[in-house]
């Protein structure tokens, strides 16, 4: 605020107040602006300690999922089959009883084949 001219007893009253309110007014301005950086740099740190908690949440899911632990599905970390619980050492399991089926079942399809090819020769 510009000063004005007063006239009176009251003249120098006021023009010293009206200097004290432009000086507060610039303090204020100068305190909003200090308050709206540390306001950003608050903002932006958090965001990058988020993300940090975030990464890190990651791998330990990670860790416990190659670990073989029991860890619920969540959306960052879905497991092939969907089950609900599940983890590598489960799926392993899996596919190893799976395996072990599929070789008892190409060992039976050989047998037929074998007796199938014998059949065939003796006629």
């Amino acid at each position: 605020m510009g000063h004005t001219n007063f006239i009176g007893f009251s003249a120098n009253l006021m023009s010293s107040l009206a200097d004290c309110r432009g000086k507060v007014e610039s303090w204020a301005e100068r305190e909003k602006k200090k308050a709206d950086q540390m306001e950003q740099e608050y903002n932006k740190n958090l965001q990058q300690e988020q993300a940090k908690i975030s990464s890190l949440e990651d791998q330990l899911l990670s860790i416990q999922f190659q670990l073989g632990l029991s860890v619920k599905e969540s959306g960052r970390l879905k497991d092939a089959n969907k089950t609900e619980n599940s983890s590598i050492v489960q799926r392993q399991q899996y596919l190893q009883a799976e395996q072990k089926r599929l070789q008892s079942e190409i060992a039976q399809l050989e047998h037929q084949k074998e007796e199938t090819s014998d059949t065939v020769q003796s006629t």
